[in-house]
């Protein structure tokens, strides 16, 4: 689009505001904070104080070339400027009609989306790590035809332009010719009641099950995020929620969740306006990382960091971070867990937040936990929550329809007539204290081994991502036999393929020890993926599992085959000739070579010592290879998980082997023999009562 003609007379400069400060001197009346209208509050703000700084903007892409300010009186006349050219352009709507914009991470994100609801329309956000499919999807949906970018990302529109032929693209003017003239306000004057329901916003999920679904906001479910001042406190403690951001005397905080990101949205559009913070933004061209998060601290002081948690991770490991975190009144993370190493430290020093919600329900209200408890939500009392037993010690949260709640619950606006909304989000409750609890996996999340074994893999998936090598982690193996573990690694790491895995395998084994046994992660079935080729992440940088997987499917399927190859090949193999007297010995090897921490004599119960089922199907096939010598697989069908279970016991199996190989494959006559013999314990009946356990009793067959 080209740039237009001014079209009004320009706006006078205000007088006689005084400046305090990066904040101003606005007054933040709390009463009416949870219905008030966006636009409006921006308005007021360029009238009642021009010169509030709305955001910090990194001048170029290295960080010791200093920020610009930008003011609020900046910003409202950015978005004046835009909104005379689409009413211009494209007239007012009356329908709501759908416009949206992708672009690097800066703040054209909130012109844009305020000139749209000032003339009407409501504003899309697709991601720009969707596919071309996935966005494709999200326009059809959404009957948006129309697309305003950024020059740096224009390759990609011309790929949705091919896949939709309806669709049409604006270039969006840069940010300085915006601002560089002064312009009548585009007036906005609407009754909070009347507007209430008016959809403004449309961000969309993940899409890690398929195609994104567009998730549309109204005024009324983003005018929560104001009314947090008004949740209850309870004395003694500090709210987490968005009222975080209220800082006393104002201050500056830095995000690094990119705006098509609900939590980059709100940190970068909607709370320097609501609240009397000031948002710090870094070089659009640079991925946020740690150690540039660490040269913004030293640049000027911040007030708070909200990022994922890869980014804090990296924080606590750079020189002088952990010391500078600590003159922060907190940070704040959010779309996946903090390793316990990072949390640990950073809680020493300062107050380690993490923000819970999605983006049908906004952010769920709770409490800063206190400083030993950071790994644990405890959710605020009045928000009126339910957790639902879904499994040992899981706990789904559901929320149950209460409209008198609509003031602090978003998902009361984004479906109104939902009864329970299940948010598929499980917890575990802290062991000993009440109202704490962890943040466990989703319920889509639980993998299902082809034993039927079930376990999440989060949070074995958290420790290992806990190493500063380490990217991403993936566990798959759905409907395998054992999982396996893949592993992104870090850009910067020097360590590759099998270096890298024996660096961090001391994570691996912590991650195990973690988890139950059946989702133990063995050095076979771990492999090395380049940066930025197999994960696909979310906005928020969390990785989609289900996409991700698919894009390893065939480092997957490898890893699987030669796994099994070098399980063959490396199988203690029985002497050749058959000997009796070897049989002992073999098993005992196959035992110890299979699993070296299962401390076991030969007359031990292996169950009692603790194999799993998982393990079992393991010792049968090692059992089959190493018997290759003496009998093909059609010879072999004896020897099954079956025949574990009835000889659990080293000693006991030799004896079934060396009956079995000793009489040349006569299976019906070496089971006899077998169960007959004195050697062999024989199970007795239980004196004591017996206690059955059943598991699986969920699932299907």
């Amino acid at each position: 689009m080209a740039a237009r003609e001014n079209p009004t007379p320009k706006h006078p400069v205000q007088n006689g505001h005084a400046v305090a400060g990066i904040n101003g001197t606005h007054h933040y009346d709390n009463e009416s904070w949870g219905s008030r209208l966006l636009p409006m509050v921006a308005d007021q703000l360029a009238t009642e104080d021009p010169q509030k700084i709305y955001a910090s903007v990194a001048k170029t892409a290295n960080i010791a070339d200093g920020f610009r300010d930008v003011t609020i009186l900046e910003l409202t006349n950015a978005v004046n400027f835009m909104a005379w050219w689409l009413e211009e352009h494209f007239g007012r709507s009356e329908s709501f009609e759908t416009i949206a914009y992708m672009g690097v991470s800066d703040i054209r994100y909130n012109v844009i989306f305020l000139a749209a609801v000032k003339c009407g329309y409501k504003l899309l956000i697709p991601s720009l790590r969707n596919s071309v499919m996935m966005n494709t999807s999200l326009f059809k949906s959404t009957g948006c035809t129309k697309i305003f970018y950024s020059e740096e990302i224009e390759s990609r529109i011309r790929e949705l332009e091919a896949e939709s032929p309806s669709l049409k693209s604006y270039l969006m003017f840069p940010l300085d010719h915006m601002m560089k003239e002064q312009w009548r306000r585009y007036p906005y004057n609407k009754d909070f009641k009347a507007v209430e329901k008016d959809p403004i916003l449309v961000c969309h999920t993940s899409g890690s099950t398929g195609s994104p679904k567009p998730i549309t906001l109204s005024h009324g479910a983003c005018s929560v995020w104001g009314a947090h001042r008004n949740i209850p406190k309870i004395q003694g403690r500090k709210n987490q929620d968005y009222a975080l951001w209220d800082f006393e005397g104002g201050g500056r905080y830095y995000s690094s969740f990119p705006p098509f990101h609900l939590a980059g949205f709100v940190t970068m559009c909607f709370l320097p306006i609501m609240y009397p913070c000031t948002v710090v933004l870094g070089p659009p061209e640079r991925p946020a990382t740690g150690d540039m998060v660490c040269e913004i601290m030293r640049h000027f002081p911040l007030r708070a960091v909200s990022c994922a948690p890869s980014i804090l991770e990296q924080i606590v490991q750079e020189d002088g971070g952990l010391q500078m975190a600590g003159k922060l009144d907190f940070v704040i993370y959010t779309g996946g867990p903090l390793s316990p190493a990072a949390g640990d430290a950073l809680s020493k020093v300062t107050d380690v937040c993490q923000l819970y919600g999605q983006s049908e329900t906004g952010v769920i209200a709770a409490l800063v936990p206190r400083r030993e408890d950071w790994a644990f939500f405890e959710f605020q009392p009045a928000y009126r929550h339910t957790m639902e037993l879904v499994g040992d010690e899981e706990y789904e949260m559901i929320i149950e329809r209460d409209m008198s709640l609509a003031w602090m619950r978003g998902i009361c606006h984004t479906f109104p007539e939902t009864e329970v909304w299940r948010t598929r989000d499980v917890f575990k409750p802290h062991p000993t204290k009440k109202d704490l609890w962890r943040f466990h996996g989703r319920t889509d999340d639980i993998m299902v081994l082809g034993n039927g074994e079930k376990f999440n893999p989060s949070p074995m998936e958290a420790i290992v991502q806990g190493h500063p090598l380490v990217g991403g982690a993936l566990i798959a193996g759905q409907g395998r036999f054992q999982s396996c573990l893949i592993i992104e690694r870090k850009s910067n790491a020097a360590l590759k393929g099998d270096e890298l895995i024996d660096e961090i395998w001391g994570f691996v084994e912590q991650a195990n020890k973690s988890g139950p046994g059946h989702a133990k992660i063995v050095r076979s079935l771990v492999a090395v993926v380049e940066p930025n080729t197999h994960f696909k992440r979310a906005g928020k940088g969390t990785v989609i599992r289900g996409q991700t997987t698919k894009a390893c499917a065939e480092v997957i399927d490898k890893l699987y085959a030669e796994a099994s190859s070098k399980r063959k090949a490396n199988v203690p193999l029985l002497p050749q000739p058959f000997n009796a007297a070897d049989v002992l010995p073999f098993v005992r090897n196959i035992i110890s070579t299979l699993f070296p921490d299962l401390k076991i004599r030969d007359t031990d119960d292996f169950f009692n010592s603790g194999l799993d089922s998982l393990q079992t199907i393991e010792l049968v096939s090692a059992l089959r290879a190493g018997l290759q010598e003496h009998r093909n697989a059609s010879e072999q069908a004896w020897l099954a998980v079956k025949t574990i279970y009835t000889r659990p016991s080293i000693v006991a199996l030799s004896e079934t082997l060396s009956y079995h190989l000793s009489n040349d494959g006569n299976t019906e006559q070496a089971n006899g023999n077998a169960q007959d013999s004195h050697l062999l314990p024989v199970p007795r009946p239980r004196e004591s009562k017996l206690h059955v356990v059943l598991t699986g009793s969920t699932g299907s067959l």
